[in-house]
Formats: structure tokens, C-alpha cells, sequence
């Protein structure tokens, strides 16, 4: 197995599209075993116009279950079961659709994400994910993943903007028009930036080696977690190491030099 390599959706994409014909040539002689995540799969591909409308009608699927059986304590048991709404996802469009399977046809993996009831693509087969060998396994990526998203959203970075404007704690204090259009234009924005905290996170409870990006957060200030002073913090907590795709190059170039 090569170096496991987590890549962002502007590097992936990149690789598929033939502007980086070295990593590519490195993934298919398997010196880098490749991998994206869920979470940016189902959320970008559901266009930045359509976004604000979409989770704003979307709910995830809720189904109950009492028991007929009353015990003698005069108890009732039951069961609920929250998972996403696999057919409210609109599918991806023809263009990244293509890249993602011609991507998944070179070898990239999928990183699964965990968030209760957040809706999925239902092209993503269950194959085209990381294997669990065990139930155990599993809750331990998840257990991870989720502290890991925590501190994200402690540095206000990550989902923290998307569940500010969802729990009505965004305004602007002028006027309720001027929050309306800032919510607007935020949206998109607060989705991607979810993607991105998120896909750190799966790259951090997955244990693979290189997170690469091209995302160096500066246009999107310090509510990006790859601004320069949030990727430091999180790399120092969670030793993560990130590298765009010219210094991953660089570091295979060295690797094939020693």
C-alpha cells in the first residue's frame, strides 16, 4: 500500500482533470493510495444556488416504533430510528459526476461521514468506502472524527457558521432585510466551509498520512480553518500534516532522491 493521501475537493478534482499528471501517475502506480470524503461528495454537489433552500426544507428521515406489549411496571418500550433522506439529495450534476467516477476508476476511496441524519448522495455505493472490520472499529473512526469536529467548531471554523445561521444566531444589526441578504450570500460559503472542517476531521480519525489542498484560507479570513493561524492550531493539536499539491509532488520528488 503507498502513503495514504486524503485529498480536498480543488486538489482531487485537479488530478481527474489532468493538471497534475504526477500525482495521478503516483496514485496509479500505487504509491499513493487515494481517498476523499462523503461529506464534501454530498454537500458540494448540490449547487451553491440551490443550497440555502435545499437545507432549509430538508429533514432527515424519522421513523418510531412502540411495542404493543405493556410490562407489568405499566412501561411501554419503542424505538426511533433517525437516518438521512437518501432521496432528497438532488444528485450530482453530469460534470462532477463524471469526475467523481472516473476518480473512484483510478482507486480513491471514500472517507464516510458520521453526522446523525445528514442527508447523503445516493450514487455513493457502499463499496466505494473505507472498509470497518469491526463494529468496533468503526465507533472508534467516529468517536474520533467527532472530537475532531468539535475543536473545529470551538475555533468558530467548520460547521459552525451553517448551524449559527440554522439556529437563527446570525443577524445583522442594521435590519431583518440586511440579514436576509447576508444569510444569502453566507450560505454557499457556510456549506463549504462545513465540507472542509469536516473532511479534516475524516482524514484525522481515518489515520491516513497527507491531507492536500490547495484551500490556503486566506480570501475566507479566519471563519476558514485553513487560515494560516487555524491550521496551526489544529495541526499542533491533532498532528496533522497538509501540504498542497505542489509540495506533495516536492515530497515524493525527495523520497525518490534519498
Amino acid at each position: 500500500m503507498g502513503i495514504r493521501v486524503t485529498f480536498d475537493s480543488n486538489a482531487w478534482e485537479s488530478i481527474v482533470d489532468g493538471n497534475a499528471s504526477c500525482l495521478r501517475d503516483l496514485i496509479e502506480s500505487k504509491k499513493i493510495s487515494p481517498y476523499f470524503c462523503e461529506i464534501a461528495l454530498a454537500l458540494e454537489s448540490i449547487q451553491k444556488a440551490e443550497r440555502e433552500k435545499f437545507f432549509k426544507e430538508y429533514k432527515p428521515k424519522i421513523e418510531s416504533e412502540i411495542s404493543s406489549k405493556i410490562s407489568c411496571e405499566s412501561t411501554a418500550s419503542g424505538r426511533v430510528t433517525i437516518q438521512p433522506n437518501m432521496e432528497a439529495h438532488p444528485g450530482m450534476h453530469p460534470t462532477p459526476k463524471k469526475k467523481f467516477h472516473e476518480a473512484i476508476a483510478i482507486g480513491f476511496k471514500i472517507l464516510p461521514m458520521t453526522r446523525l441524519g445528514t442527508v447523503r448522495c445516493n450514487e455513493i455505493n457502499p463499496d466505494m468506502r473505507i472498509e470497518f472490520h469491526s463494529t468496533e472499529e468503526f465507533w472508534d473512526y467516529a468517536e474520533k472524527l467527532s472530537i475532531c469536529t468539535d475543536y473545529i467548531e470551538e475555533l468558530s471554523c467548520g460547521a459552525a457558521e451553517y448551524f449559527a445561521i440554522k439556529d437563527g444566531k446570525t443577524h445583522s444589526k442594521d435590519s431583518m432585510q440586511k440579514t436576509i441578504q447576508y444569510i444569502a450570500r453566507r450560505y454557499p460559503r457556510a456549506i463549504a466551509e462545513w465540507c472542509d472542517g469536516d473532511s479534516l476531521a475524516a482524514h484525522y480519525a481515518s489515520g491516513n498520512q497527507i491531507f492536500c489542498t490547495q484551500d490556503l484560507g486566506i480570501s475566507s479570513g479566519k471563519k476558514s480553518i485553513f487560515h494560516p493561524e487555524n491550521i496551526r492550531r489544529f495541526k499542533e493539536r491533532f498532528n496533522v500534516h497538509c501540504l498542497t499539491m505542489h509540495d506533495l509532488q516536492d515530497f515524493f520528488s525527495e523520497m525518490k532522491s534519498t
